[in-house]
C-alpha cells in the first residue's frame, strides 16, 4: 500500500508541471521575448515616440500582447508611462522653443495643434486618438499655447492610457482566442499571420492619416 501511494504521488509531481505549463499556454503562453524586455522595450518605445521616432508605440503593445496575452495590462501601463515620460520631456523643449525636424508630421498637424490646445487648453490632448496627429506634436506645442504642465500631463495619461489598454485588451483576445481554438501544430502560423496582419494595417492606416495631413488632404480638423 506504501508503495503504490509513493507511486501515486511520485506520479502527481511529474503531472503537475505539465498541466501548469499546458494552463499557462492556453491562458497566455509562454512568451517569446522575456517580460522584463517586453516591458522595457514599450517603455522606450514610448518615450521615444513622444519625443522624435515616428512609429507610435500601440504596434510594439499590440505585437508583444500577441506573444503573451497574460500581460496586456503591464504593456499598456509600461507604454503610457513611456510617454508621459516623454512628453515630459517635449514640453519642456518646447517651452525653450527647441522642435527637431519630426518624421511623418506635416504643418497641417502642427497648425490643427496649435489651436486645439489653444481653444481647449490641456482638454485639447483628447482630439489626438481620433485625430491621428502624433502625441509628439501636443506635447511640444502645449507650454507655447499657454497650457501647464500638470494638467496637460494629466490628461495626456488618461488619453494615452486608455488608448493602450483598448489596443492591448484588444490583442489580448486575440492571442487567447488563437491559443484556445487553433490545433497547438498551428498556432506559429496563426501568430505569425496575426503579427503579420498587424504590421501591415499600422503601415496602411499611417500611410493614411499622414497623406490626409499632407496639403490637399481631405481631413477635417474640427471645431
Amino acid at each position: 500500500m506504501t508503495k503504490d501511494i509513493l507511486v501515486a504521488d511520485g506520479l502527481s509531481e511529474s503531472i503537475e508541471p505539465l498541466s501548469t505549463t499546458h494552463r499557462r499556454q492556453v491562458e497566455g503562453g509562454r512568451p517569446g521575448v522575456p517580460d522584463r524586455v517586453a516591458l522595457a522595450g514599450v517603455l522606450a518605445w514610448g518615450a521615444a515616440e513622444a519625443l522624435w521616432w515616428p512609429l507610435m508605440p500601440d504596434l510594439g503593445v499590440a505585437l508583444l500582447t500577441l506573444d503573451a496575452p497574460r500581460r496586456w495590462w503591464r504593456l499598456a501601463a509600461a507604454a503610457t508611462a513611456g510617454s508621459v515620460a516623454g512628453g515630459a520631456v517635449a514640453y519642456r523643449l518646447g517651452a525653450g522653443g527647441r522642435m527637431p525636424p519630426l518624421p511623418l508630421v506635416t504643418p497641417r498637424m502642427v497648425d490643427a495643434t496649435r489651436r486645439w490646445l489653444a481653444e481647449e487648453d490641456a482638454a485639447g490632448v483628447r482630439r489626438q486618438p481620433a485625430s491621428g496627429v502624433p502625441f509628439k506634436v501636443f506635447a511640444y506645442q502645449a507650454a507655447a499655447a499657454g497650457v501647464d504642465p500638470l494638467p496637460f500631463l494629466g490628461v495626456a495619461g488618461l488619453v494615452r492610457g486608455a488608448r493602450m489598454l483598448a489596443v492591448a485588451g484588444a490583442f489580448a483576445g486575440c492571442g487567447l482566442l488563437i491559443r484556445r481554438r487553433c490545433p497547438e501544430r498551428l498556432q506559429p502560423a496563426a501568430m505569425g499571420g496575426a503579427a503579420l496582419l498587424t504590421v501591415v494595417g499600422f503601415g496602411v492606416g499611417l500611410s493614411r492619416v499622414v497623406a490626409a495631413w499632407s496639403e490637399g488632404g481631405g481631413v477635417q480638423e474640427g471645431d
